[in-house]
């Protein structure tokens, strides 16, 4: 009788450690499933959609827009911090009633730093690239008096754009970007018929863009 009595005790001991074991491995379970949820970001980020800058010149045209496009690849490190390349297309066929049509490409790289949130993310960048502008016009005014004749111009400048904006997650997969401000800096130093023309622009630039994520 005091054999069965020990031995009901010892499978007692077997089951409470065994529960007390699965009780550990779902906790332990839960709590790595909740940190990778907390840690899960996509590991590449690709936007395209709508762009428009607002050039600030020091040139004889002084401020005008242009209409285009924008694209970005960002990769992601971590949760917070990411690598992007972002190109853009932009023109204006008629800027202040002059005769001129301008088209201007950037290609710029830096680093991208995200808050991510459960519905929105809020995002700023740094970039370093070039631009470049190609255009053509009728008669203008140049300095020191004087018009030209007709031209075709192109040239190329060293670029820095500086920014953020915010996503809202649309799925898993897609999200919204209602919003990017960025300014651009670019330095043109087209000749037209031996007088240089040097134009300093501070532009802003408003982008409207659809995100599709990759690699969660």
């Amino acid at each position: 009788m005091f054999i069965a009595k020990a031995s009901e005790e010892e499978e007692e001991r077997t089951h409470m450690h065994l529960f007390k074991a699965a009780l550990a491995m779902f906790a332990f379970t839960a709590v790595a499933m909740v940190a990778v949820a907390q840690e899960e970001y996509p590991k590449a980020e690709v936007a395209l959609g709508y762009s428009l800058v607002r050039y600030s010149t020091t040139g004889p045209l002084e401020q005008f827009t242009a209409n285009g496009g924008s694209t970005s690849i960002a990769y992601n490190f971590n949760r917070k911090i990411g690598l992007v390349a972002d190109l853009g297309g932009y023109n204006n066929n008629n800027i202040r009633g002059y005769d001129v049509d301008n088209t201007m490409f950037t290609y710029l790289f830096g680093p991208r730093f995200t808050a991510r949130g459960e519905h929105v993310n809020i995002f700023g960048h740094a970039m370093f690239g070039g631009a470049h502008i190609s255009g053509s016009a009728g008669p203008l005014l140049v300095p020191g008096g004087g018009s030209t004749t007709s031209f075709e111009e192109a040239n190329n400048s060293a670029a820095f754009l500086i920014g953020g904006g915010f996503d809202v997650h649309l799925s898993k997969h897609i999200a919204l970007r209602p919003a990017q401000l960025d300014y651009l800096l670019i330095r043109f130093n087209p000749t037209v018929q031996g007088v240089e023309l040097s134009s300093t622009q501070n532009n802003l630039r408003f982008s409207a863009q659809l995100v599709f994520k990759f690699g969660h």
